[in-house]
């Protein structure tokens, strides 16, 4: 009995302690959101932001939210692919990219609310469509679904793993893999977590946050050798967690987009699908696993579909080639620069990706 409770009290020591690095250092600043308020007042203030590392970048949209005053004409939705669509690339000074990493289409539709409830109705919706976006299988548990759970109810349809967001969270805390990220952070920031810091400039050494809502990269992966991009499209790592999840298509999920977007049409905004490619080598790899990458190219056809239903243009594809695009346009197997985008932005093509 006596070594049951003793190898309990070593538990529970054990997970204290997990608990506590996990708390003090939060790499992804899960709990503490002095960081992502920081960030909101300089932005607000019509600075960039320099030393954006580990963002919670759905907790910052919902403050910016909060905090912006000024009309929004164009706003962007979509995953971190679409993080470089700045208003040289739409056109309009007046852009605000609103993507957040890793989203779903919960988080599309939840981050449109959460301007639309505080009076922002924009002009234009740029709607980028991702591969994964009419897969369960891929529903983020970082994402945020008030806006999103309020929208399917007004439609008349269900909504899909609401509230999962808090749990998600405190199961990082006891997370041994979290622990060691905590770990690698306080050492490498020397225990002191550092603050957004602000800039004039669009780039730095450090990630920056603009205040059009893109995204620069910091420099080490803006020089980086174009060995290492090669790299990156053959990482085991990278390919399998972007269809590892996959769960063939929903038309659950298809029908929320399809309402979605009538919505946005009935209140006058002008509609506008977006499909960002992906590396040359990477979609080589796609189209040899089409067992694989079936649901991938399926989506496609679906939303050329939804696009024709609606009499909207759909812009982009997944197929580099047809763009235009090249292996140097990007930053990894799945992120085009910048200027990538200002070539594709307005290319449409017939048929899906081949």
């Amino acid at each position: 009995m006596k070594q049951l409770l003793r190898l309990i009290s070593l538990l529970l020591a054990f997970l204290l302690v997990v608990f506590s690095v996990n708390f003090i250092g939060d790499p992804a600043n899960l709990m503490n959101q002095a960081y992502e308020q920081k960030l909101v007042e300089i932005l607000v203030s019509g600075k960039n932001a320099a030393n954006v590392e580990n963002m919670e970048d759905r907790r910052f949209l919902q403050l910016y939210s909060e905090a912006r005053t000024q009309p929004i004409d164009t706003l962007v939705l979509g995953s971190s692919r679409t993080m470089q669509i700045s208003p040289a690339v739409t056109g309009d000074e007046n852009t605000l990219a609103a993507s957040v990493t890793g989203s779903d289409l919960r988080d599309v539709i939840n981050s449109y609310f959460l301007f639309e409830d505080r009076g922002f109705t924009p002009d234009t919706v740029v709607l980028s469509l991702e591969m994964w976006y009419l897969s369960e299988g891929n529903l983020d548990n970082r994402a945020h679904t008030e806006g999103y759970e309020k929208f399917c109810k007004q439609v008349g349809l269900k909504p899909m793993r609401t509230g999962t967001v808090r749990r998600s969270q405190l199961k990082n805390f006891f997370s041994f893999s979290y622990f060691q990220s905590s770990v690698e952070y306080l050492i490498k920031n020397k225990m002191k977590k550092p603050l957004p810091m602000a800039i004039e400039d669009r780039w730095a050494d450090t990630p920056v946050k603009r205040v059009d809502g893109t995204y620069g990269y910091e420099r080490k992966i803006r020089e980086q050798p174009k060995s290492q991009v090669d790299q990156s499209v053959k990482d085991k790592k990278v390919i399998d967690f972007i269809a590892e999840d996959f769960s063939g298509i929903s038309m659950e999920l298809y029908d929320q987009l399809d309402a979605f977007v009538g919505y946005l049409q009935q209140k006058g905004i002008t509609v506008r699908l977006l499909i960002s490619p992906v590396h040359p080598g990477y979609y080589h790899l796609m189209q040899s696993k089409p067992d694989v990458y079936a649901q991938a190219f399926e989506s496609e056809r679906l939303y050329r579909e939804l696009a024709a239903k609606y009499g909207i243009g759909l812009y982009g594809s997944l197929n580099p080639d047809v763009l235009g695009v090249t292996e140097d346009d990007f930053y990894d197997a799945i992120h085009p620069k910048e200027e990538a985008l200002m070539r594709y932005y307005d290319v449409q093509v017939d048929g899906a990706a081949q």
